[in-house]
């Protein structure tokens, strides 16, 4: 069972391989415990219980290796919102490595465990929110602005 000392390994380790500006998990830890919430961003992390409680994490916990990761992460670069037409520019097959890489981080949780990873933009307040959960279409939010992705995709 993947621990909340093994997350917090597993997303730090991938903020620095993707660039990315966080994460967030909702780690699922079965029928009999409450699932916990795990955010990470390059300067520390937290961990929360469902009502929002912080969770210390013993010496052990914090000793956790993470998860692996796909041998492929790399840093992403930045997108290009045009905030009147709401048009996202990238790189071709940037958006669609974002949405992998989200994809993939998820299915190495367990249950019905589930990801959030924000991507920075040229607009600082508006970071591209890819959200994954093993099994759902991604979800990709800007602003306000949600995109439920088709199955499948990327």
């Amino acid at each position: 069972m993947t621990g909340p000392g093994a997350l917090v390994a597993t997303l730090r380790e991938f903020l620095e391989r993707t660039g990315a500006l966080g994460a967030t998990a909702v780690l699922d830890r079965g029928a009999d415990a409450e699932a916990l919430v795990v955010e990470c961003r390059p300067e520390g992390w937290v961990v929360t219980d469902p009502a929002g409680e912080e969770v210390g994490l013993s010496d052990a916990e914090l000793g956790a290796a993470p998860l692996d990761l796909p041998g492929d992460l790399r840093p992403l670069p930045g997108l290009s919102v045009d905030t009147v037409s709401a048009e996202l520019s990238a790189p071709i097959g940037v958006v669609d490595a974002m949405g992998t890489a989200a994809r993939d981080l998820a299915a190495r949780l367990p249950g019905r465990s589930a990801v959030t990873v924000e991507w920075a933009t040229d607009q600082p307040d508006l970071p591209l929110v890819v959200a994954a959960r093993p099994g759902d279409p991604l979800v990709l939010a800007l602003g306000e602005e949600l995109f439920e992705m088709p199955a499948g995709w990327p």
